[in-house]
């Protein structure tokens, strides 16, 4: 059954910009760059992260001042190189998963909260705190009509990705953690909140907890 699945990811998976640069379709927006930041959000010179701005057709990191032109194509150049943008994305990806393997990977910011209890009405429950680590997440907040905060806990195994926002209702970037009754939708409010490190972080800590129920379902007692 895992190889079949396997299998079947590999003919679902679709490299968008891969495609477009095989068939050279040219994209000739001349701000076709703004907006990598919040997925591109590491510089890959010099690897400070929440530092990288768009503007244009240029991608550019703030605290070394390397950039790059987005080309017609969907590469990212400069006159050192020519990066694919989804090797830059998955190179980030790496850089999550060493953090977390290293136990350096922790979360600790405010946000802003909103629910959505039904289909029908946002509530603004105003700041909260957003935590991360290893054994998941922690949203500390006072829920609409109750008067004390409360915290509550999403572990990995429960948590197999993030759904991520880059501009949700105009209101920028943001993640949403579900219970069986509500939908909380959390906007940052510092810097070091970035939608895309916090979903390569949530995959791999579920596959490291899904991996190590499997070690020790297959552990023989004698």
């Amino acid at each position: 059954m895992e190889e079949i699945n396997k299998k079947i990811q590999e003919f679902l998976s679709y490299d968008e910009y891969r495609w477009q640069y095989d068939t050279k379709l040219a994209i000739t927006y001349n701000k076709r760059a703004e907006g990598l930041e919040l997925p591109l959000y590491q510089c890959k010179n010099c690897k400070t992260e929440f530092e990288m701005e768009t503007k244009g057709t240029k991608i550019f990191c703030k605290h070394c001042h390397s950039s790059w032109n987005m080309s017609e194509y969907g590469r990212l150049e400069n006159d050192k190189e020519s990066i694919h943008i989804t090797d830059w994305y998955e190179w980030e990806r790496e850089n999550v998963i060493k953090e977390i393997e290293d136990g350096k990977y922790n979360l600790d910011t405010e946000v802003n909260i909103e629910s959505l209890p039904n289909a029908i009405n946002f509530i603004n429950l105003g700041e909260g705190i957003l935590k991360h680590n290893t054994i998941g997440f922690y949203l500390t907040f006072k829920d609409y009509g109750e008067n004390n905060k409360k915290t509550l806990y999403f572990p990995p195994l429960n948590t197999l990705s993030v759904h991520t926002e880059y501009n949700y209702r105009g209101k920028g970037q943001c993640i949403t953690l579900s219970t069986l009754d509500n939908t909380y939708f959390l906007f940052p409010k510092e810097k070091i909140f970035n939608s895309t490190k916090i979903q390569f972080a949530t995959e791999y800590l579920y596959k490291i907890s899904k991996d190590k129920i499997k070690i020790n379902n297959n552990i023989k007692i004698y």
